[in-house]
Formats: structure tokens, sequence, C-alpha cells
């Protein structure tokens, strides 16, 4: 009979266990009758069984694994037991068909329960099918039935390391008898790995050690040691970090990349620390090497597109997280920033999109509910922000979301205020901004509000009063300073000077703090003005060297207004010129294309306006048969969906219902853009 100890450490090469098992007679006699205590039924049958048995397992010594498989298989079928079905069992297995393999040792394992071989086989194929809780179960079993064995605590180390719970998976190491332990360099090495991830620095140094003591050949053991080292220097980093001492973390971080052979989570956390210290240039260059080690790091991207961000570079930020969505699969994170980057230039759709994308991938995501409703907010729909922050109340985060469904229902209270300022309603406007008050006296927009009411009232001193108050509570307050520019250059202030220079320094330090005076000047409908102060900016920023893609993109967007606008007064040239302005100046505007081919056609629209006029007076009179041969001129010279519906409804004018439902459907698979305006008409 084979020795226990030999029986299991064959198990470790699965060939070998395999092909001990059915080398003498005696071995399974032995197996047969003492460890199972098989009554034999038929022994008839049963002697036949073991001669197919014999036979498949010289086919199987040969790696004839079909011939053995066969043999197997007319063993179980004349008498079906554990060993007939563990031939089977490891055929299958060489032949990497684990699922088969499985449920033979599964049936092996229920005829023949108390065999060590059988089950320990049934678990080493669970292992190799990645079901690695089942087989932890499995060798926990056999060490609690053989605990004098010290391959089933091991193996369950293994397996609670790979699982993660390392805690458990150095108990269970502990627990191994290193003495009767033949792999004892193996299990020093598992002990080593698993103290790094308990952060036991110093233990894993001593665990290596004795790997190496125990097989000087084992070449792993000093690329541990310097993990070891390179984590411990990490984790110093680390720590210098939670007291923000970034210097020092840098210089732990700096140690851990010299001695690593491929940098790349040392790079990446030094330009994550220069992130913090908004030290941009140099967070880009480190957020780089990383990359050129490992260039499908998702955070790695992420890291460098907010490098990108902080200096102002906002496409190449955009461009890094859409690289990143090509080279690393598909995360919410990702679409999360490329929604912010987005959102710094202005382009809200593209932003919205990527929000709802994060909904998408991570419905648990708060942070994206938060997004979309701080975005709703910009735009003035805060109604529907308020059912984002609703939204994002009920779920798990780091967000305190009462206080963003707050400042939603002080903007609220403050736009109904508004809309009674701008109605002259004085008083009505300053009980609204009280209610807005009641709910939280420290917030500043309240009293930017309760300053621009006094203003137009012409209460200098309560206006001033409440924009002080306003910019105690946020030193940079944009509509503060640009409040009380405002009131001191009305009132003739010596003050006028010290506002208008601190605005101005912090539009120059900030080209978001720009973007933001600009904004203020486009959402009173002053785009002249917003174009002045975008143009003189970018002319402070060309004289300093610095960049202002920012602005550039901004100011796109706001020559895309001027071009809606001129479209609407019918001044097609004017809104062409700044269409080309805005393309020059931000080309990502995705609506560009379809917008200058509205304008054109308007344009053109023009030649033939005289023709539906005349069109529209016969329809008026109910001639519907000159009407329609009018519409059918003008739709000759201009292919517009609003057209066909006049001719379809000249034919049903002429009682021709049929065919203007045809006319109708057949514009409708031909020009499915109009998909709307078409069902609406049929």
């Amino acid at each position: 009979m084979i020795r226990k100890t030999k029986l299991i450490y064959l198990l470790i090469s699965f060939l070998l266990l395999s092909c001990s098992m059915f080398q003498k007679k005696k071995v399974f006699e032995s197996y047969s009758v003492q460890k199972d205590s098989i009554v034999i039924k038929d022994r008839k049958n049963y002697k036949k069984a073991r001669k197919y048995l014999s036979i498949g397992n010289r086919y199987f010594q040969e790696k004839n694994y079909e011939k053995s498989r066969e043999y197997a298989n007319k063993a179980i079928g004349l008498y079906p037991d554990g060993p007939s079905y563990y031939l089977l069992g490891i055929n299958e297995f060489e032949q990497k068909k684990f699922d088969k393999a499985l449920e033979a040792f599964g049936k092996a394992k229920d005829l023949s329960p108390n065999s060590e071989q059988i089950r320990l086989s049934y678990a080493y194929c669970l292992t190799s099918l990645g079901k690695s809780e089942e087989a932890l179960k499995e060798y926990n079993k056999l060490q609690k039935d053989f605990p004098s064995e010290p391959i089933y605590p091991f193996k369950a180390g293994v397996l609670l390391k790979e699982l993660g719970k390392n805690e458990e998976a150095y108990k269970t190491f502990l627990s191994v008898k290193a003495e009767s332990f033949s792999e004892r360099s193996q299990l020093y090495m598992h002990l080593g790995d698993v103290c790094l991830q308990l952060k036991k620095y110093k233990q894993a140094d001593e665990y290596f050690l004795k790997a190496k003591k125990e097989n000087p050949d084992l070449k792993q053991v000093s690329n541990s040691l310097s993990a070891s080292k390179r984590a411990g220097l990490i984790e110093k980093g680390n720590e210098s970090l939670k007291r923000k001492d970034y210097d020092t973390a840098i210089h732990y971080f700096e140690e851990a990349a010299k001695k690593s052979k491929e940098p790349s989570i040392p790079y990446l956390l030094i330009a994550n620390t220069y992130l913090l210290k908004e030290d941009y240039s140099k967070a880009e260059a480190n957020a780089l090497r990383s990359l050129k080690y490992n260039p499908k790091n998702r955070e790695t991207y992420l890291s460098l597109a907010s490098a990108y961000s902080g200096n102002g570079l906002y496409s190449k930020a955009i461009q890094t997280l859409k690289e990143a969505l090509q080279k690393t699969p598909e995360h919410a994170s990702v679409y999360n920033s490329l929604g912010l980057a987005y959102q710094n230039i202005g382009q809200n759709k593209q932003a919205m999109l990527a929000f709802l994308k994060v909904k998408e991938l991570d419905p648990s995501s708060q942070s994206a509910y938060i997004n979309t409703g701080n975005l709703f907010l910009l735009e003035g729909r805060y109604l529907e922000a308020r059912k984002e922050y609703l939204q994002a109340k009920k779920l798990k985060g780091k967000d305190n979301a009462d206080k963003y469904l707050q400042i939603c229902d002080i903007y609220i209270i403050l736009d109904a205020g508004d809309t009674q300022l701008r109605q002259g309603n004085f008083n009505k406007a300053l009980q609204e901004y009280n209610k807005a008050l009641q709910l939280d006296k420290g917030e500043n927009i309240i009293y930017n509000a309760f300053g621009r009411a006094f203003f137009l009232m012409n209460r200098y001193k309560e206006s001033e009063k409440n924009f002080l108050k306003a910019l105690s509570l946020q030193a940079d307050s944009i509509p503060s300073l640009q409040g009380l520019v405002r009131l001191y250059a009305k009132t003739r202030n010596p003050r006028f000077s010290e506002y208008k220079e601190k605005l101005n320094v912090l539009a120059g330090k900030d080209p978001l703090a720009a973007i933001a005076i600009g904004r203020i000047y486009e959402d009173e409908g002053k785009l002249e003005e917003a174009e002045t102060f975008y143009l003189s900016i970018l002319e402070e920023a060309k004289k300093k060297k610095q960049n202002a893609e920012a602005i550039h993109y901004r100011l796109g967007t706001l020559y895309y207004k001027m071009a809606l606008r001129e479209n609407s007064l019918k001044n097609y040239d004017s809104a062409l010129g700044f269409l080309s302005k805005a393309e020059k100046n931000n080309p990502d505007i995705p609506e560009l294309a379809q917008t200058r081919r509205i304008i054109e056609e308007n344009k053109s629209f023009l030649s033939i306006l005289p023709i539906i006029e005349e069109a529209n007076e016969h329809f008026n009179k109910e001639d519907y048969e000159t009407a329609m041969h009018h519409y059918e001129k003008a739709y000759k010279q201009m292919k517009r969906t609003s057209l066909i519906i006049k001719i379809a409804d000249c034919l049903i004018g002429l009682g021709r219902n049929e065919k203007a439902l045809a006319l109708l459907n057949h514009e409708l698979q031909k020009n499915p853009e109009s998909k709307i305006e078409l069902q609406e008409a049929i």
C-alpha cells in the first residue's frame, strides 16, 4: 500500500498520483476493502470490471486517454464503484474536460466517501475550475479527518490567499506543521506573501529568508524580498500622505520606484501626490512614466487627465479619458471624470451623456446623480436637479445629498425672488430671499441675491453690506466681486480699483474663474460683452504665455450661441460667420455640422419664400389643387419635411386621404430624422 504522505505529495503532480493509483492490484484491493469496506454483490461482474480497470490504467500510463476512458466506462457499466469513476475522472481531467472530470470525481466520492485520494482529487478539480470556495470546504473537511497531514492546511491557506482572505490565510499557514512538511520553502514563501498583504514587512522578510535557507536555488525569493522593501517604502509614503507631508511621501515613493523593475505603481503614487500639491506639470510627467510601464492601468489615465485639467489642457484631458476607455475595460469612474471635463468647458450635453453612462455602468453610483443634479442646477433646471439629489439620497456614498437638496431648495426660492425682481416687485423679491435665508444663513448666493436687489433699489449701503457678507463666506466668489465692482463703479467709490484688480487676478489665475465671469454676461443675454471679456482674457493669456484652451472652448460656445441668435433673426450670413468663429475656437461642438446645414437651408429658403406665401394664400382659400402645385414647386427647390406635410394637407383637402398617408409614410422611411414631426402629421 502506498504510504499516505507519498500519496498526498504525489497529488501535487496529478499525473503521477493518477498513475500510482492503479500500478498494483494490491493497491486497489487494499483501497476497496480496507478503506471503503465494500460488500461485493456481484463477484463475477466485479472481477470482469477489475480487468477492464487494469487495462484502462495501462492505457492511461501510455497517455492513450481515449482508450483508457473507454475501459473506465466499460468497468462502470459492469460494476460502478469509486475506482471506476476515479479512472474516468483522471482521463477527463488530462483532456482538460474539467466539468466532466468533476462530475466523475463527484460520483467516485459518493461511492467511496472515505477515500482520501478521491476526495483530494475532487478538491483539486474544483480548484482547477476556479471554484475556490467549494474547494476550500473540501480541504477543511480533509484537514479535520486527517489532522496529521500538513498538505491540507497548506492547500486551504493557498485558497484563502487567492480569495483575498489574508488574515485567515496567515493563521491557516501557521497551523501547518513545518517540520513534517517537505515543501517548507513554498510554505515560507506563501507566509511572506501574506505578511506583505497584511503590512507585516519585517515578518515577510524573515519568511522569505527562511524560504531561501530551505531552497537556495529559489529564484523568486530575491524578487519577494525586493517587493517587501518596496511595499515598506510605499507604506511609509502613504503614512506621510495622511500627515499631508507631501515631500516626504514623494521621497519614499521615489525610493520604491528605484527598487522596482516595473515601477508603474510608485510613479502613479508620485503623480497623485503632485496632484495634491497642485503641481500639475510634475503630476503629468510621473503619470506618463507610469503609463510607459503599464499602459492598461485605468487609475493612471485618471491621474493624467486630472493633471491636464489642472493645467487647463481640457481637450488633452478628454482625449486621455477616451484613450482609457479604449485601452481599459469600461468603468464608471472614467465616464464620471469625462463628464466633469466636458462640464468644465461648457459642453453640457456631452457631460450629461457621460453621467448617464455612469448610471448605466454603476446604478448605485451616488456621485453620478450628484453630478447630474449639479449640471441641471447650472442650467437653471431646478426641479430636475432636485429629482437627481433625491435619488442620490437613497444611495450610499461620501457625498451629503441632504446638503445638495438644501442648496437646490435655496436656488428654487431665489429663482422665485429673481422673477419678482425682474417684474419690479422688490418687496416680494426680498420676502423670497428671506425665506432662503431661513434655510441656511451661511450660504453665499443668498447674500448675493440681496446685494443685487438692493443695488436695483438704489439702497447702496445695504447692497454693499450683503456683497461683503457674501465675500466673507467665499473669498473667491466671482458674483460677489462682480457685484461690488458694479456697485463701486456706480457710486464712484475709491475701492472700485481694488476689487476690479481682485476680479482680474482671479480671472488671470484660473481659466474656469474667467469663464464664470463671462458666463454671468452670457446669462444676462449680454453676448457682445461676454465676447469682449473673453477676448481680453485671451490677450492677457497670450502676453503671459499661459494656456487658454478653456477660454477658446467657451468662446467657441459663445459664438455658437450668437450664430443661433442671428439665425432666429434671419441674419443668415451673420449666423454663418459666427458659426465659422465657433468652429475655429471649439471644433468639438457636436451640433456644428447640422446647424450649418440648417442655416444654409434657411438662407436658401428666402429664395422660395414668395412661392410658399402664394401657396399659403391658395390653401387658406381652400384652393388645394393650386396650393399643392406651388408647394410641390417649392419642394423641388428645397427638400423640406414641412413642405411634404403641406402637400399631404392639400391631398386631404382634396379627399385623397390614402395618398396623403402614403406620402407621409414614404417620407418617414426616407427621412427618419423628422420622425416626430411626420408621426404627428400622420
